[in-house]
């Protein structure tokens, strides 16, 4: 019989200079493509932290036009104590100063007359502390009942209120109510946001066709997210038909709106071939334009294509270099593909302790690559002590993402009893798992060790 501890020491270094010097090809795609979120899916810029309805004031800065506002607000009229409210707020009028601690005294009485842009102009004051201490469960409340009174603003800031404490049945309920208020120009927003929540089914059931026709409403109103998350849905067939010619289009408006991940989504297609035929120079371009936006994910890929010399000229310092501009982002791929760089030599001087710390902030946010060659640096000492118990730490993390070199790994550490107690059974589930994944020195480790095993 083969010696295991022998075979795993040679498939640990093969495993760990192969993946790396595959990075340019199929794995830095594939950990993409069609699945990535940008920070513009988020509800920055969705809250409204103050709002005042001053249309409805008279133009006119006249004392004849203020005395009428004055003994309407004095006579009760909630909408006089509003307009009065608001002028005291903003100062607007040439003969009311500023105040704040009036205009919360007129906002309180008309929102105790029920009235709701009071009501949510009071909620303001009592968030930011103008005219008032500042109480953020009394603010809530005034903005719940101005949401349920129709004010879009108060229904968007209960919404994201409601998503930041993960009450998400509350925030999907708020974010419809927005975004259907008003069908011939929604807040795309909120019609984004509902859509998601139908997608994932956050505090609600999950509807990928009633996703897709919020999705279409916002796509259709220009949104480039709602354009990407669409061409997502067309790619996939979910909540509709899957379609290579529309999801492209929708990829190429959205891209027109100079969206980055759009750009580098139709490189993708492009690089392998969805929807249009291969082209890996027009694949280079597009990755290229995504990649001067400041996209992580399209550096990794521009760099891989320079390491590889496909749709350019090789050229590895280049590579390097946007492998370093995504690192630098804290992009996961990107610290990893920057530590193969610099462990190989590739593109970059050769530093073994730079490869460890770019490897190491990869693996802490939980990318399995960078934890599997982070173990192979324990189990061999590169740039660390030697330790392999730290090794059979980092295969674990790795494997539980599947991650076939490190199913293998911890196979062949189960075998040898290296860094963990021995463990045939177990050691057989890991390369089996490992095997079946494709990975090539599992089969032949477990051809060898468990060659009854089918």
């Amino acid at each position: 019989m083969n010696n295991p501890k022998k075979r795993s020491r040679q498939a640990a270094i093969t495993i760990a200079v192969f993946f790396l010097l595959t990075l340019g090809g199929q794995h830095a795609v594939a950990i993409w493509p069609f699945s990535k979120t940008v920070p513009a899916d988020t509800n920055q810029g969705t809250k409204s932290p103050t709002y005042t309805d001053l249309k409805n004031l008279p133009k006119e800065k006249s004392t004849i036009n203020m005395d009428t506002i004055r003994k309407q607000a004095d006579d009760g009229i909630p909408g006089a104590q509003v307009a009065l409210g608001n002028l005291y707020y903003t100062g607007q009028s040439e003969l009311v100063s500023r105040n704040h601690k009036t205009a919360v005294k007129w906002f309180r009485k008309a929102a105790d007359q029920g009235h709701p842009l009071a009501m949510f102009n009071l909620g303001v004051c009592l968030e930011l502390g103008h005219g008032i201490d500042k109480n953020p469960a009394q603010a809530r409340d005034w903005y719940l009942k101005a949401a349920d009174k129709g004010v879009l603003a108060a229904q968007l800031n209960i919404a994201i209120d409601s998503e930041e404490r993960k009450d998400y049945a509350k925030a999907f309920k708020y974010f419809k109510l927005a975004a259907d208020q008003n069908p011939a120009s929604p807040h795309l927003g909120a019609v984004r946001k509902t859509a998601i929540y139908l997608q994932e089914g956050n505090g609600c059931t999950k509807d990928f066709a009633a996703a897709v026709k919020y999705l279409q409403l916002g796509s259709e109103r220009g949104d480039t997210r709602a354009q990407i998350r669409l061409a997502d849905c067309y790619q996939r067939g979910t909540g509709v038909a899957c379609d290579h010619k529309e999801m492209l289009r929708w990829l190429f408006i959205a891209a027109e709106g100079n969206d980055p991940e759009a750009k580098a989504k139709i490189a993708y297609c492009y690089e392998q071939g969805i929807g249009v035929p291969p082209d890996n120079r027009l694949a280079f371009l597009w990755f290229r334009k995504a990649a001067e936006s400041g996209y992580a994910t399209a550096q990794v890929a521009l760099g891989n294509m320079y390491i590889t010399g496909s749709g350019v000229e090789l050229d590895l310092a280049k590579g390097a270099d946007w492998h370093r501009k995504a690192a630098e982002q804290h992009d996961a791929a990107g610290q990893f593909s920057l530590g193969a760089d610099c462990h190989l030599g590739r593109g970059v001087r050769k530093d073994p302790t730079a490869a460890l710390k770019w490897f190491t902030l990869a693996a802490a946010q939980g990318f399995a690559p960078a934890q599997y060659n982070l173990g192979t640096f324990y189990e061999d000492g590169i740039a660390v002590p030697q330790d392999s118990a730290q090794a059979v730490e980092w295969y674990r993390r790795a494997a539980r993402q599947n991650d076939p070199q490190a199913l293998a790994a911890l196979g062949q550490a189960l075998l040898t009893g290296k860094g963990l107690d021995k463990d045939r059974e177990a050691a057989k589930r890991c390369l089996q798992q490992a095997a079946s994944l494709g990975e090539p020195d599992a089969k032949a480790l477990l051809q060898a060790e468990f060659p009854d095993t089918k």
